[in-house]
């Protein structure tokens, strides 16, 4: 299994089933804004989903909320997230990201690929 850390929105990823994606964005709760997920089913898996916030801030500094999200099936899957308030329709910031899952020895390395296990 390798974990692919992911740097921005609208990256493209091509991992092997079963592999991971790490996605770190920036995110301020106190403010009512919280990032978003829509993962497909059966092709990406929420593995996990924490926020954290820096030791060294003050009361309502932000911090960063990390998404690790589990290839499943072969295929591509777009993961779409959106920064909003959950009593408000309108994002505030929004993208996506493409998971490709290719079996076996198919998918080349992508950037930030750090292999464990």
């Amino acid at each position: 299994m390798a974990r692919h850390e992911v740097t921005s929105l609208g990256e493209k990823v091509r991992v092997q089933p079963g592999d991971e994606v790490v996605v770190r964005l920036p995110e301020n709760p106190t403010t009512g804004y919280r990032w978003e997920i829509d993962a497909p089913r059966g092709r990406v898996e929420i593995a996990e989903d924490s926020y954290d916030q820096p030791r060294d801030e003050g009361v309502g500094a932000g911090g960063m909320r990390t998404f690790t999200l589990r290839a499943g099936d072969p295929g591509e899957a777009a993961v779409r997230l959106r920064l909003a308030r959950s009593w408000d329709n309108q994002a505030v910031q929004q993208g996506s990201l493409a998971i490709v899952a290719e079996p076996s020895d198919q998918a080349p390395p992508t950037a930030g690929t750090v292999q464990t296990g």
